[in-house]
């Protein structure tokens, strides 16, 4: 999935509206992705539809808690279990 779907499906997760949060969101995303790899989700997994929800999940935390959630951290453990 490229980044411009995977931002489409996240605004509308998240209810957001417009494109001017759009760089936010995508530095945001891309920071997910990039822990999600370092607690050991494969690329493959990280870049698949079956991580929508977590990186959803991922990007509201850092962006209003400023630190991952448990239930981030469960859906990381259960990425992990995937290849």
């Amino acid at each position: 999935m490229d980044e411009q779907e995977l931002l489409i499906k996240l605004k509308k997760s998240l209810r957001i509206t417009g494109d001017y949060q759009n760089d936010t969101l995508l530095q945001l995303i891309s920071e997910v992705k990039e822990d999600m790899k370092g607690m050991g989700v494969s690329e493959q997994v990280v870049n698949s539809k079956s991580s929508i929800g977590a990186i959803t999940k991922g990007v509201w935390d850092k962006d209003n808690l400023h630190e991952y959630s448990l239930d981030f951290e469960k859906q990381i453990i259960r990425l992990r279990e995937k290849r």
